[in-house]
């Protein structure tokens, strides 16, 4: 059996749920608004204010972060919805998106180690 790619399953995604792009858009402007009720509320609690650079950062990563996990979230659905119909699953897509508890414990790995390295390179680039 011949898997398809991922970036054939990327594309039914979109076509298979027209909300996709919606959804996507809404958990940007919800995780921006959050990034910036977090910044906001940073000013106002201490007197030393934070940058414009670290606030729009703070904004533009948590929109971000909130985007992937919109579309990781439903990438598995239709995952999932391929494994129930019997149709053909990438691998990669299969270990990370599949039900149960391995494909959780390496999502939650992965995501930490791309988590980590992004923070250490916002560090980087504040502070250098």
């Amino acid at each position: 059996m011949i898997l398809p790619s991922i970036h054939s399953q990327i594309d039914e995604l979109f076509q298979k749920d027209s909300r996709a792009w919606l959804k996507i858009l809404a958990g940007t402007l919800v995780s921006g608004y959050i990034g910036l009720r977090a910044v906001l509320s940073e000013q106002v609690r201490d007197d030393p204010k934070p940058s414009l650079l670290f606030s729009v950062v703070a904004v533009i990563v948590t929109a971000a972060v909130g985007a992937t996990a919109v579309l990781a979230f439903c990438l598995r659905d239709i995952v999932r919805q391929q494994l129930e119909d019997g149709e053909p699953v990438h691998i990669v897509l299969r270990a990370y998106c599949a039900p149960g508890l391995r494909s959780l414990i390496l999502f939650f790995f992965s995501l930490c180690f791309i988590v980590t390295i992004l923070v250490v390179a916002a560090l980087l680039l504040l502070f250098s």
